[in-house]
């Protein structure tokens, strides 16, 4: 991105696609389809201790069979933490008003880009752990499979989603490598690179089909 630059439209193939995700509806969004990076939205202890949550609440002691063989199948686990205060029980009351905090700081960057003064609620929220797929084999030959860098849109996944974000705990070239995130577009993918504290931000329909890079090495 150019220097400084942190909101922008997205690309004019958005428009149809965001009418795509309408049934009868006007195709004109009642938001501009704006694409956003917030910068600093976590400082290095904060993502420090988050990543030390995320840690200990995959820690395949801690959670059930299925789970914990999840990122063996596709180098994927996940953590729920909506609402933020669900990780008490496990993870205490420190990492709970912390994501509390995160979530926060999200919804506050939602508002001022794009000048929502809706009341916003949060529809999910999860701490992911991103780590090599296997490479396909036998039954696990690509396509028989979930993989999470596949393409993909959050509203298709849940209808309550209105925007999303991504807000990345540790930086590429220093935890991992790859998982960069790219929006998926006709002209060609855009590309951002994850950096502790740095948080994408995108509303959540068809406009913005989007995917992960795979890592290559390491833990995203």
């Amino acid at each position: 991105m150019p220097a400084g630059k942190c909101c922008w439209e997205a690309p004019a193939s958005a428009a149809a696609a965001y009418a795509y995700g309408l049934r009868g509806a006007s195709a004109q969004p009642r938001r501009p389809l704006l694409r956003a990076v917030a910068e600093g939205i976590a400082s290095a202890a904060e993502c420090e201790h988050a990543v030390g949550a995320c840690v200990l609440g995959l820690d395949p002691h801690r959670i059930d069979t299925e789970d914990a063989a999840a990122a063996a199948h596709n180098g994927e686990q996940t953590l729920v933490a909506s609402p933020p205060s669900c990780l008490r029980a496990e993870l205490g009351e420190g990492a709970a008003r912390l994501v509390a905090l995160l979530v926060g700081r999200v919804t506050a960057a939602l508002r001022s880009h794009w000048s929502e003064e809706r009341p916003l609620y949060l529809a999910g929220a999860l701490l992911t752990r991103l780590q090599p797929p296997p490479p396909p084999c036998g039954a696990r030959a690509r396509g028989e499979r979930y993989e999470y860098s596949v393409a993909h849109v959050d509203r298709a996944n849940v209808a309550s989603y209105d925007y999303s974000a991504v807000l990345y705990l540790n930086s590429k070239g220093e935890g991992f490598e790859g998982g960069d995130f790219c929006f998926v577009d006709d002209e060609g993918d855009e590309v951002i690179e994850p950096r502790a504290g740095r948080c994408v931000l995108f509303s959540s329909g068809f406009e913005h089909l989007h995917r992960v890079e795979a890592v290559r090495a390491g833990t995203r």
